[in-house]
């Protein structure tokens, strides 16, 4: 009887060990992390990239703005980014986004058209509505979307931001995370808020690829080839410069193979005229992609 019992108790024994160890295999099993999500992880050491675009910078004249975000791993990298700068034309990238937006939610139509008022629209420098319109010329929404995006007509952007409103702009620049909103109408802003804007234009392809796919290719057949990619071994580019006496400025988003990213880019007095600051612009933006390119295979 005695031997019975010990066998039992054994038995016993040896079944409660079991348990414990497979409840132990199942809590450590549910304690590891869950996977993160494709493109989500830590990102790129950033510290070496870094160190280039500080050390080239450091050997130009000037003030530079710089904000870097990586789609893939959901990271960003910037250097005096929330440094308030004249964006010039790169700051009609969320006046004409704003219009796309509107357009998609059923609140107004790309075919409406606005009538040009020189008094409330002529503008000089780029663009071609100041030297082909008369008083009352109609021009649709899409037409001046397009005209302000790809040769960056100035009375095209004054022709929307009056038939959008530009405290109902600001609200939706506001939304997408900017601070600096067209203060006293003038065209400022930072390289980080740029490229928030331009994240959203991607976003907004993502999910409306017949509006956002059109905005997206307007602002790949811009007609100016300077800045983010002149020295870019022939990589889709959607961007928008900005020009204005010694200030010269690009956003943009790059459609490298796999790993496409937003790079903006604010510079002032690096030369006597834009060109310079167009140059460092390229010369960064090389960088950047000679990086991220080197990461991806890796």
């Amino acid at each position: 009887m005695l031997r019975q019992r010990t066998l039992l108790t054994v038995l016993v024994i040896a079944a409660i060990l079991l348990a414990l160890a497979v409840l132990a295999t199942q809590t450590q099993r549910f304690r590891r992390p869950a996977p993160l999500p494709p493109g989500r992880g830590a990102g790129p050491d950033w510290g070496p990239l870094r160190s280039s675009l500080e050390s080239y910078i450091k050997s130009q004249r000037g003030d530079f703005s710089l904000y870097l975000y990586d789609f893939q791993s959901d990271s960003e990298l910037g250097i005096n980014q929330d440094n308030q700068m004249y964006a010039a034309s790169s700051i009609k990238v969320p006046v004409v986004l704003y219009l796309y937006t509107q357009a998609s939610k059923g609140t107004l139509s790309l075919d409406e058209n606005v009538l040009y008022n020189p008094e409330s629209d002529y503008s000089t420098g780029s663009g071609v509505i100041q030297y082909t319109a008369a008083s009352g010329n109609p021009y649709s929404l899409r037409t001046l979307g397009n005209l302000a995006i790809t040769i960056s007509d100035n009375a095209a952007t004054k022709m929307l931001i009056r038939r959008l409103g530009l405290d109902n702009i600001r609200s939706f620049m506001a939304g997408l995370g900017g601070k600096i909103l067209f203060p006293n109408g003038r065209y400022f802003s930072t390289a980080r808020e740029l490229g928030l804007y331009m994240r959203a234009t991607k976003r907004f392809a993502d999910s409306n690829p017949s509006l956002g796919g059109a905005f997206v290719s307007d602002l790949c057949h811009t007609i100016t080839n300077e800045g983010i990619t002149q020295e870019l071994p022939g990589v889709r580019v959607a961007h928008k410069v900005g020009a204005a006496g010694t200030v010269a400025t690009d956003v943009g988003i790059v459609f490298m193979d796999n790993r496409p990213y937003v790079l903006s880019v604010l510079t002032e007095d690096v030369g006597d005229t834009e060109v310079p600051g167009f140059n460092a612009i390229g010369r960064i933006s090389r960088i950047v992609y000679d990086y991220l390119k080197n990461q991806g295979a890796g």
